[in-house]
């Protein structure tokens, strides 16, 4: 769970000056006593989450094969344009690249 700066600061005054136990916190705020816990010893920040950037060697490799794909749809008449799913079952029967619809869904989108 999530929570505010303020409720973040008042669970911080109740623990830290008013001197309440955890519990009596929970209680009072009806938060999850190790919601409590975690923001009473001030290991965790709300708002703030830990993103770790994935490397995608794979998708480097395909992303020109999509453009190339996208941009000769630009020619062809609308009944006959491939679309993103298309594409995906191409990578994956023609080429035998294992990558996954939604990439090809968000480059679509983009392009």
């Amino acid at each position: 769970m999530t929570i505010d700066w303020d409720t973040y600061r008042k669970v911080r005054q109740l623990f830290l000056v008013e001197k309440q136990s955890m519990r009596a916190i929970s209680r009072q705020l009806h938060m999850s006593r190790k919601t409590v816990r975690k923001y009473c010893h001030g290991g965790v920040l709300p708002d703030v989450r830990k993103v770790m950037e994935r490397p995608a060697p794979l998708f480097r490799e395909v992303e020109s094969d999509i453009i190339r794909l996208l941009e000769e749809n630009k020619t062809l008449p609308q009944k006959q344009r491939l679309n993103a799913r298309n594409i995906w079952e191409y990578l994956q029967s023609e080429k035998g690249i294992a990558i996954s619809q939604s990439t090809v869904r968000q480059t679509a989108m983009i392009f």
